[in-house]
C-alpha cells in the first residue's frame, strides 16, 4: 500500500543519508606534549561526546581524529580536518555533521585527569614553602572543568601564599633532602576576586584534607551547615593542585573565615569566637568547656594600636598646659622639645605594648565564672 511504500522510501533515505559520528579520539602521536596515552571518546547519544584525557594538561588545544558518515563536519562552525586541525577544548565544543537531507550536532566535553577544576600555583623561583605563616609571592591559574560552573573559565593573578602550621615534609629515595608534603595554605589576592562562583574577597583557603581519609567528611558537614539556615557557612569546592610543577592531589578551595560583609558580617561591635584545641591569638580557658575559646575578631592589638599615640598626645598636652608654672621654675620647653617628648613617649609605649602581646596570649576565667567575671592574664 501507499503507507508501506512511504516507510520504505523513508528508511532508504535515512540509510543513504546516515548522518552520525562514528568515532572520536586523541592520539599521543598527534599531541605528543599533552596526551601521554591514546584515548577514545564515548559517544553517549545523538547529542553528546565525552572523552577523558588520563593526564593533567596545561592546555586543552588538541588535534582530534574522527570518523563520520555525512557530507561535512565542523566544530564551532569552522571546517576541520581529522588528524591535522588543532581545536581549543577548554570549553564544550559543538561538533556538527551535515548530510544531504539533515544535520546533527554533538557537544564535545574533554575532561583532563579527574575532571575537577585545576589549580596551578608557581612560587617565585619555585622556592619551597618552608616557613610557617610566611607569605611567598606566586602566580596562580585556576581552570574550571568542562562540566563545572562556568565551563573552562580561567582566573589568573599574582598572589601571596603562606603555609599554615604545622608544615610537613617527607624524605624518600628520590627526595633525600626532604620534599613538601600535603599542607594547608592561605591565598591572598591584591584585589577582591571571585573563585568558583563564590562572593569576591581577597583571602581564600586551600585545605589539604589531611585528617579526612574519605575527602568528603568535612565537605558533608559544611553542606549540612549550609542547609541549616546558619548565619554563615564557608563554601568550599574540590580542586586538583599543581604546586611548582608537582601534583599534590585533591584539595578543597574556599572561603577563609574572616570578618567581611560577604562572609562573617558582625559589624563594628561584634565578636568572632572559636572553640577548638588549636588556639589563635588571645584565648580563654573555661572550667565548663573542654576546649579553649579564641578571640578571632576583633583583634585586641588592632583595637589598642592607637593607644600609645593617644596617651603620648594627652601627656604632652598636659605638659603644655603646665608650661607657665614650669617657666616660673626656670624650666623652658620649646614646641620642638615637646614634639620630641611626645615621639619618645609613643615609641616607648609601642615597645611596651609589643612586649606585652608577645608574652600575653591567654586569659583564664576564675572557677566561679558565672559569679565572678574578672579575667587573669597569664603568660604562656
Amino acid at each position: 500500500d501507499i503507507d508501506s511504500a512511504k516507510d520504505q522510501i523513508n528508511q532508504l533515505t535515512d540509510q543513504l543519508d546516515a548522518t552520525k559520528l562514528l568515532s572520536f579520539e586523541f592520539l599521543s602521536s598527534d599531541n605528543p606534549l599533552q596526551v601521554v596515552e591514546d584515548v577514545r571518546a564515548e559517544i553517549l547519544d545523538d547529542n553528546s561526546v565525552e572523552i577523558r584525557v588520563l593526564n593533567i594538561m596545561s592546555s586543552k588545544t588538541l588535534i582530534p581524529r574522527f570518523q563520520f558518515s555525512g557530507q561535512s563536519l565542523t566544530m564551532d562552525g569552522k571546517a576541520v580536518e581529522s588528524g591535522k586541525t588543532a581545536i581549543d577544548f577548554s570549553k564544550p565544543v559543538t561538533l556538527t555533521i551535515n548530510g544531504n537531507q539533515k544535520s546533527i550536532s554533538y557537544t564535545v566535553y574533554v575532561h583532563s585527569y579527574t575532571g575537577l577544576p585545576l589549580l596551578w600555583i608557581e612560587t617565585a623561583g619555585r622556592v619551597d614553602i618552608i616557613k610557617n605563616n610566611w607569605y611567598y609571592n606566586a602566580d596562580l591559574k585556576l581552570v574550571e572543568g568542562v562540566r563545572t560552573r562556568a565551563a573552562g573559565d580561567v582566573v589568573e593573578a599574582d598572589i601571596r601564599i603562606k603555609g599554615l602550621p604545622p608544615l610537613e615534609y617527607y624524605i624518600s629515595k628520590v627526595h633525600t633532602s626532604g620534599q613538601m608534603a600535603k599542607n594547608d595554605y592561605v591565598l591572598n589576592f591584591n584585589d577582591r576576586v571571585s573563585l568558583l562562583d563564590e562572593a569576591a574577597d581577597t583571602d581564600w583557603e586551600l585545605s589539604a584534607n589531611r585528617d579526612d581519609n574519605t575527602l568528603i567528611r568535612t565537605q558533608t558537614g559544611l553542606f549540612m551547615g549550609s542547609i541549616s539556615n546558619l548565619n554563615f557557612t564557608p563554601k568550599f569546592h574540590f580542586v586538583d593542585l599543581m604546586l611548582n610543577g608537582r601534583y599534590y592531589g585533591c584539595y578543597r578551595l574556599g572561603e577563609r573565615l574572616e570578618v567581611s560583609t560577604s562572609r562573617i558580617n558582625i559589624g563594628f561591635d561584634g565578636y568572632l569566637l572559636k572553640i577548638d584545641e588549636t588556639t589563635t591569638g588571645i584565648y580563654m580557658g573555661y572550667n565548663t568547656l573542654e576546649q579553649p575559646v579564641s578571640i578571632m575578631a576583633p583583634s585586641l592589638k588592632a583595637k589598642m594600636s592607637g593607644l600609645p599615640a593617644t596617651v603620648a598626645t594627652n601627656i604632652t598636652e598636659t605638659i603644655r598646659q603646665a608650661l607657665p608654672m614650669l617657666q616660673s621654675m626656670g624650666l623652658n620647653l620649646s614646641e620642638e622639645m615637646l614634639g620630641m617628648i611626645s615621639a619618645e613617649l609613643e615609641s616607648q609605649l609601642n615597645s611596651r605594648l609589643d612586649t606585652w602581646f608577645e608574652n600575653t596570649t591567654k586569659w583564664e576565667k576564675t572557677p566561679n565564672f558565672v559569679e565572678d567575671t574578672r579575667a587573669t592574664i597569664v603568660n604562656v
